[in-house]
């Protein structure tokens, strides 16, 4: 897995674990909205509600399959060390802002922005060996 990818996932875990668990229980519902720019005829779309409702389900399958591996690299893999630094990261996603996770570290910015370029380095490889 890519580096970029990696760092979104563990970067926004929190809300994609939340998006994948709300996009299966609305598949699963049946509450999945056909898009708008489906034709009405059912020419080049899913007409077959199962079949939507399948679609769906499998999207959120992989994002959910994805986010299970960084879990598993967060549980296992993770220093103790770390796991505050993540936490505050995940914290400062609201505003976007390194400087926030610096202050609450208590660390540079560049000191933040080098760590938490070693974790997501730590993680794609991890996901390569998998």
């Amino acid at each position: 897995m890519r580096p970029e990818a990696a760092g979104y996932l563990l970067k926004y875990f929190p809300r994609l674990h939340e998006q994948a668990q709300r996009q299966a229980e609305d598949a699963l519902e049946g509450n999945v909205a056909a898009s708008l720019t489906e034709n009405r005829h059912g020419q080049g779309g899913y007409t077959d509600q199962t079949a939507r409702r399948g679609i769906a389900l499998a999207e959120a399958s992989v994002l959910a399959d994805k986010l299970t591996l960084v879990r598993q690299w967060i549980d296992e893999e993770l220093s103790p060390d770390d796991r505050p630094f993540l936490l505050s990261v995940w914290r400062g996603n609201r505003w976007d802002d390194w400087h926030w996770v610096s202050r609450e570290m208590r660390m540079g910015v560049n000191e933040c922005r080098q760590r938490w370029n070693r974790l997501i380095q730590g993680l794609a490889a991890w996901l390569e060996g998998r």
